[in-house]
């Protein structure tokens, strides 16, 4: 069976960059940005507005509690608007709100993580295989229905790994865990979601 994860980053930069097209055709777009870095309430509403859902979609991603995630999203906006200054405009907007949003929700679920070392060890770090056309078959929305059912930090590297794009070593940097461990935790999340994924098999 081939691995589908680069295939399931790939379609949620599709999803980014889909979201990026609508922003840049909005012709009013440097004025709202303008507007925000002058604290102007009303742009940083239309911001706001704009980009919810997306830093919604994220924070649900991080957590399995829909009350949770908006609680998430609204301290990803406070951070977005405190560091406004700090996009230069050398990449695309969404990707810069989406590492924002990112890393917020690691400063949040971060202190939650526990893991037992020994056990962690034991079991290796081998990686798992998810079946690729099952995959291909589902909608991304049932996809994040279906790895929101995985354990808090199961759910976390898996995210970060296989829909954000960051490397073990960088994960291992974020949540304070070593590479292995990252690993292990993402091969358990794989075989997880393996299981789960049965039900849509034909």
């Amino acid at each position: 069976m081939i691995d589908p994860i680069p295939n399931l980053y790939l379609r949620q930069s599709a999803f980014s960059a889909s979201a990026e097209k609508k922003v840049f055709a909005l012709e009013s777009f440097a004025e709202m940005i303008e507007g925000c870095l002058k604290e102007d309430r009303m742009q940083q509403r239309k911001l706001y507005e704009e980009f919810y859902n997306l830093v919604f979609s994220i924070c649900l991603r991080y957590t399995n509690e829909r009350r949770e995630a908006k609680s998430f999203a609204n301290l990803c906006f406070l951070k977005i608007f405190k560091n406004l200054n700090q996009y230069k405009e050398q990449g695309t907007f969404v990707s810069w709100l989406s590492k924002v949003s990112i890393h917020v929700c690691l400063d949040q679920v971060r202190s939650r993580i526990s893991y037992q070392k020994k056990h962690v060890e034991s079991e290796g770090h081998l990686e798992k295989a998810i079946n690729a056309s099952v995959i291909d078959h589902l909608d991304l929305e049932d996809l994040y229905k279906i790895i929101q059912e995985l354990p808090g930090t199961h759910q976390t590297v898996f995210n970060l790994h296989a829909v954000d794009g960051y490397k073990h070593g960088e994960i291992a940097e974020m949540l304070g865990i070593s590479t292995g461990t990252s690993r292990w935790y993402l091969a358990k999340a794989k075989e997880l979601l393996q299981q789960k994924l049965k039900r849509y098999e034909k």
